[in-house]
């Protein structure tokens, strides 16, 4: 798969949350991030980190998103080494977010943050 390919999905979903024709999926939980409505405590004294947790009041809307995004780049050469930071950049950006904003901005921001890894990280080793 090509970056463009990929920037292309995300550019048609783009549209898709402009119009208001998002979609619902279960709550995403992969690449070591959780979709939640409210973060769970953390683990005192784990030996390994707690997962990735998205908090947002739109879980399956922005599940739905994260399911998209890993549509768009599931089949790219290094998915399987590069999918934590995808996801867990799409995350970090809702999270900067905050709670108290409309669901089309949860569902862009984490959409921005998926193109912009696609176009400045996985674009440069696009092979023609």
């Amino acid at each position: 798969m090509k970056t463009y390919e990929a920037v292309e999905q995300f550019a048609a979903l783009a549209r898709m949350i402009a119009e208001g024709d998002w979609g619902y999926a279960e709550p995403w939980q992969g690449a070591d991030v959780v979709v939640v409505d409210v973060a769970p405590a953390p683990t005192p004294n784990a030996w390994l980190p707690d997962y990735e947790y998205v908090v947002t009041q739109y879980v399956r809307e922005l599940s739905w998103v994260f399911e998209q995004a890993r549509d768009a780049v599931k089949d790219h050469d290094g998915y399987g080494m590069f999918k934590e930071e995808f996801f867990g950049r799409m995350g970090e950006a809702v999270n900067a977010c905050g709670s108290d904003v409309p669901i089309t901005t949860h569902l862009n921001v984490a959409l921005f943050a998926a193109r912009f890894f696609v176009e400045s990280v996985i674009g440069r080793f696009d092979h023609e």
